[in-house]
């Protein structure tokens, strides 16, 4: 018989099956968010073209708003220097590689610095993420959580029945001026991949390509409106299984339950108020 634990969005209960709880190494299983797979961006620096192919492909990733550019400076910029020595470029690459700990590196650039391709992290090639796309129906990139799994849930959530308070799915024409500014505020979904999503999910999304314009930023900003970029922020609720580590088990066993099936709940009143009261008494602590 194992333990068994279910994490619900921002808040974690415990179960036992059967009524009884038998305690084995390892064999613990919790239900919990997974996050998304986190990949670096290396960029040559001053390569516009370059961070923006890196925008396009964060635009068909869960997560992608967080994925980094890393630009690898050889020596650093003279903005540096100023009020003190700028640093050693090695030094302030292997700084963001440690800040933002990617799983995986991205090459845009013409070439990975020795002391990056050192760290052993993967690196692939921007190509490499949606090699597969179309191929015997695949819809899902090699690396991440795919932007049609999440126009999907979208579909689930918004658009399968008539909502109270409908919402819309856009996708902005980049002007030209300070283009990189708004590709990166907004998302652009590059063209390959893009032609998937209008055949699969124009229509039943109602997807709208609009020709965007300073002076329409309030409305495309709007709480109900869906671009790329918050498309790839869209949470999904899937839960996924992991062990449970033994420290985790023991502590859990050294516990009163409150109830004869939960831990940390009497299971009385509604679980929304219950979740509220939690996440009070950890921000309290974090």
């Amino acid at each position: 018989m194992t333990f068994s634990a279910t994490v619900c969005p921002n808040w974690l209960y415990f179960a036992p099956v059967g009524g009884t709880i038998e305690i084995r190494l390892m064999v613990g299983n919790v239900d919990i968010k997974v996050r998304p797979l986190k990949l670096a961006y290396l960029v040559d620096p001053n390569k516009k073209e370059q961070i923006r192919e890196a925008i396009r492909l964060s635009s068909t990733l869960w997560g992608g708003v967080y994925f980094p550019i890393i630009p690898l400076y050889k020596p650093m910029p003279k903005t540096w220097k100023d009020p003190v020595k700028a640093p050693e470029a090695k030094r302030v690459i292997l700084g963001y590689l440690e800040a933002f700990d990617p799983d995986i590196l991205v090459q845009f650039s013409k070439s990975v610095p020795g002391f990056v391709a050192n760290l052993g992290l993967e690196v692939i090639k921007p190509n490499d993420v949606w090699g597969g796309l179309g191929q015997d129906g695949n819809q899902s990139p090699k690396f991440g959580i795919g932007i049609f799994e999440l126009l999907k849930d979208i579909f689930e959530e918004y658009f399968r029945y008539k909502p109270k308070y409908p919402v819309k799915v856009i996708l902005p024409k980049i002007p030209g001026q300070v283009s990189l500014f708004w590709s990166s505020l907004f998302g652009e979904i590059p063209s390959n991949v893009l032609d998937a999503v209008e055949r699969l999910y124009k229509e039943p999304l109602e997807i709208e390509r609009v020709n965007f314009a300073p002076e329409k930023l309030t409305d495309t900003l709007a709480g109900n409106v869906f671009f790329p970029r918050r498309i790839v922020q869209h949470q999904t609720g899937t839960h996924v299984s992991c062990p449970l580590p033994e420290f985790v088990v023991k502590e859990l066993e050294a516990i009163p339950m409150m109830s004869e099936r939960y831990w940390f709940w009497t299971g009385n009143g509604k679980l929304q108020t219950a979740t509220g009261d939690w996440q009070g008494r950890l921000l309290d602590l974090f």
